[in-house]
């Protein structure tokens, strides 16, 4: 019986699917296929700015060194405006503005050490093809003594300490692009039929491109083509 009611909601899903799916309809505009569908449902939409595009970075390979009182790792984790074209990894600006880099710190201080802060400061250093940041930390920790007044009072005596440590990362930088603006012949053919008119876009020749907008009395849609894969 079970079976039989999830049968009949079967066709149901589908078509919530198909209406309620953001993008579905503007896939029309091109040849597609159920990876690209799987890209839209999955992956965060891109929101026009070169600021925030392709910030999806790998997992950190966090390699931790002992310091002082404390344990850390930095990792440069990736690049923001990434594009691989042609198996050729690309990014949009230099090197230091679109390198990602991750950090962690913890402490090692005992049972009646604190931490009162941690600071992390950051510096990049490109050199040839390979660019270099470098993590210096600073923390602020102090050692809690427990004493005893004249009058008999317990009190808690703090000694405050300073750690210091510096890591550091090295990663190849990416190629650069420099996009040349130029006219793209692009081919539109109209299946205009009454139930179901429709309109396919074809842009050829999309290496190096951006992403296309397409545009439509009131409405517009964009697609992201820099995907990266680093």
């Amino acid at each position: 019986m079970e079976w039989v009611n999830i049968l009949r909601v079967i066709p149901i899903l589908f078509f919530l699917f198909i209406v309620f799916v953001p993008g579905v309809t503007a896939e029309e505009t091109e040849e597609t296929d159920i990876l690209d569908l799987l890209d839209t449902l999955l992956l965060n939409q891109w929101d026009g700015s070169f600021d925030s595009l392709n910030y999806k970075a790998t997992d950190p390979a966090a390699v931790w060194v002992s310091g002082p009182h404390m344990l850390a790792w930095v990792d440069i984790v990736g690049f923001k405006n990434q594009s691989r074209i042609n198996n050729t990894d690309y990014i949009f600006g230099g090197p230091v503005a679109c390198v990602i880099v991750e950090s962690e710190v913890n402490d090692l201080l005992t049972w009646n050490d604190n931490v009162d802060w941690i600071k992390k400061e950051y510096s990049y250093n490109v050199s040839g093809d390979n660019i270099t940041v470098t993590l210096d930390i600073t923390m602020l920790w102090h050692h809690s003594t427990e004493t005893t007044r004249p009058n008999g009072q317990k009190g808690v005596k703090k000694d405050y300490n300073y750690a210091y440590m510096t890591i550091t990362d090295s990663e190849k930088i990416p190629l650069q692009y420099n996009y040349i603006a130029g006219n793209i012949p692009v081919s539109i053919l109209f299946y205009n039929n009454t139930f179901s008119p429709k309109t396919i876009i074809n842009v050829p020749g999309k290496d190096g491109l951006y992403y296309i907008e397409y545009s439509y009395n009131n409405e517009s849609i964009k697609q992201n083509l820099m995907n990266a894969e680093y």
